[in-house]
């Protein structure tokens, strides 16, 4: 019997500055609408004009269903930490598309899901209600663009319960494909619409399967994009050495910013957070202490600690991540398997009650820079003077995270063990 398949698309950008200094926006670029500012950040027209400072509207079961799944983030970015080299993932990206999918699984294995993302109390309704809250708050800070698509074989009959909410609740567009006699132009169209909604940052997703059997793709993209609150003077942009776990020493571009900001240093790390320009996201630092490296600092990181104000010289280098995350790998580790098994999609299709997902990747790319992302932390101390600047020199493997700061959710987590040259 031939099984069908569904695969699960999940693409994460976040862009500080993609034109170094002096250059201009391709052709291509011109077409989607960049503009490089003085800030050297890459926006576009929509980040344009009616921003407004985040602000999510949730019930108090939709606030305890949010607080809950930070652990399922932290969950996730741990397996894949354990890798060697840069990585990252946006937690946020796959539980989107998590949430779509839960809408087409049968009863008992969608509320396993659920608990496993959002604690045992938490309902389809919820998720619904909450991410489609949750999402047109982020886009409304013009910072942040959220497309999800949703790919079908011709011919297919899909249930229209299932495509309505993907559509009403989480915008999806819906197009027609023929993965069985034209698996290649199927396989362009969805690469176009990563690259369109990527603004041309995303070209290869990593898709292996696409074929004869495939009846249905679906697609996830978070885009940020954000100038720093304070932005890094790019004169004072210096060459600095950045230590390896292995003890090894390479040359790096190390931005400097001197001011007042949120930080703490405790006895294993330190931790520094900088804010982007409305406040409404920021940019977590957390770096090991002398006598411990990235890989055992990453289990012993409190996600939630307090940090203080204080006056800071700040070096961190400027870097760009690169990842393509098997999404599927992780699911499993997460206690997620299930998902991939024959006949769970009781909800989304008709077909013989045989599809079942075989594919799941997620593509990442990162680029920091003195011009910004709209909020940067990441510093650490256990109590600092109000008047005397701390020095706080990122020149070891670090971890980041990009949250907002309405609920706390996670939209990029990160590794970075090393740092190209750019």
């Amino acid at each position: 019997m031939k099984l069908n398949r569904i695969y699960v698309i999940i693409g994460a950008i976040l862009i500080a500055s993609c034109t170094k200094n002096g250059d201009n926006p391709s052709i291509d670029e011109q077409k989607n609408n960049i503009v490089v500012t003085e800030g050297n950040v890459v926006e576009h027209e929509f980040t344009r004009g009616n921003a407004v400072p985040l602000q999510v509207s949730l019930s108090e079961q939709e606030e305890r269903m949010f607080e809950s799944g930070y652990s399922f983030a932290i969950d996730l970015f741990e397996h894949v930490a354990t890798n060697t080299g840069n990585v990252c993932i946006s937690p946020l990206s796959i539980q989107t598309l998590l949430c779509i999918l839960s809408n087409g699984l049968n009863d008992d294995l969608s509320k396993k899901m659920m608990g496993i993302m959002f604690g045992q109390d938490a309902t389809i309704h919820d998720i619904n209600s909450g991410y489609g809250k949750l999402h047109e708050s982020l886009e409304a800070t013009n910072c942040v663009n959220l497309p999800n698509a949703i790919w079908l074989q011709e011919g297919n009959k899909f249930n229209n319960g299932f495509l309505a909410i993907g559509r009403e609740i989480y915008h999806s567009t819906t197009k027609n494909l023929d993965f069985n006699s034209a698996p290649q132009s199927a396989m362009d169209s969805i690469c176009q619409w990563a690259y369109d909604n990527s603004y041309g940052r995303l070209t290869k997703l990593g898709l292996e399967k696409l074929g004869s059997n495939t009846v249905m793709a679906l697609g996830n993209i978070v885009w940020f994009s954000s100038a720093w609150m304070s932005a890094f003077d790019t004169t004072k942009t210096t060459v600095g050495e950045f230590t390896l776990d292995d003890g090894s020493v390479k040359e790096v571009d190390m931005m400097f910013r001197a001011g007042y900001m949120d930080y703490k240093i405790l006895d294993k790390y330190s931790i520094i957070s900088l804010p982007f320009e409305n406040k409404s996201f920021r940019m977590d630092l957390f770096v090991p202490n002398d006598g411990y490296t990235i890989n055992k600092l990453i289990p012993e990181i409190d996600w939630s600690v307090k940090l203080e104000m204080g006056k800071v010289n700040l070096q961190v280098p400027k870097f760009t991540v690169h990842s393509n995350v098997d999404g599927r790998y992780l699911l499993e580790q997460t206690g997620m398997s299930e998902l991939f098994n024959v006949g769970v999609f009781d909800r989304m299709t008709d077909l013989n009650n045989d599809a079942h997902i075989d594919e799941l990747k997620q593509d990442i790319l990162i680029k920091v820079d003195e011009g910004g992302v709209e909020a940067v932390a990441a510093t650490v101390a256990s109590y600092v003077s109000r008047t005397e600047a701390v020095d706080f020199r990122i020149d070891r493997p670090f971890v980041f995270a990009i949250r907002d700061n309405a609920i706390g959710s996670f939209l990029f987590m990160g590794k970075v063990s090393t740092i190209d040259i750019q």
